[in-house]
């Protein structure tokens, strides 16, 4: 899948796959409550560009949407610590 943004392009064949994960997008206002909303789980992509830019797909919405450096570190840092020390370099022992 390919989308420009920001009159950059991003391409899913381009780029290198760097991990598949889930997250809960809140949903629209229930018709009875608008106050409360349904959690939908939608699957992601995330991948880097060889300029070493960020973004991720949406499969189940087949969309694309930009990462700063800082966001695609806290979701890899946060669900993939291994990955993040593959990427980013050792981390202090705790």
């Amino acid at each position: 899948m390919k989308a420009i943004i920001g009159e950059k392009l991003y391409d899913t064949e381009k780029a290198t796959e760097i991990c598949k994960f889930r997250r809960g997008v809140k949903g629209p206002a229930c018709w009875w409550n608008p106050d409360y909303s349904f959690t939908v789980k939608h699957d992601l992509t995330m991948y880097r560009t060889s300029k070493g830019a960020y973004f991720e797909h949406d499969t189940d919405k087949d969309t694309i949407n930009f990462l700063l450096e800082t966001e695609a570190r806290a979701i890899i840092k946060q669900l993939f610590p291994d990955l993040y020390i593959e990427l980013f370099g050792t981390v202090e022992e705790g």
